[in-house]
């Protein structure tokens, strides 16, 4: 916790005392700035890490429990992770799964949500940069030790 030293007298005795030192409202959203970007970039890390899927895939025996192949389960991933993306124009083929139209409305919602993440990770990134740049013009970095 931040204390600050105020000198203290009653008149008798001198002393030095420390007051917590109290979270101002700026620096609560700076903090809930930080939260959602930092929460945004883990989504959009885990979404995108094709590793952690390969891991989970051999982790769960998917290709045994599903009785796909390895191959073909990756291959399908991969087409889902690449339509996710945000810089994917088109719509959602699978190479060698079919898929229902209640799937594919599902994955457009889903691409919808992550594009509001991408979006918000960016502008939260941006407020970002520009309050440090200010507070650090006014040298006030106090928002760094709380």
């Amino acid at each position: 916790m931040l204390m600050t030293q105020y000198f203290y007298t009653d008149g008798i005795s001198s002393r030095y005392v420390l007051v917590p030192k109290k979270h101002t409202l700026q620096d609560t959203m700076i903090g809930l700035l930080f939260s959602i970007f930092f929460l945004c970039i883990g989504v959009i890390f885990v979404v995108n890490w094709r590793g952690f899927y390969i891991f989970e895939m051999n982790h769960l025996r998917l290709g045994i429990q599903t009785g796909y192949p390895k191959s073909m389960i990756l291959e399908n991933y991969n087409a889902l992770i690449d339509y996710l993306s945000p810089f994917y124009q088109g719509t959602l083929t699978l190479p060698s799964m079919t898929s229902s139209q209640e799937a594919l409305t599902h994955f457009a919602e889903v691409k919808q949500i992550l594009l509001f993440v991408y979006f918000l990770a960016a502008i939260t990134f941006l407020f970002l940069l520009m309050i440090l740049w200010l507070k650090k013009k006014m040298s006030n970095i106090h928002y760094l030790r709380t």
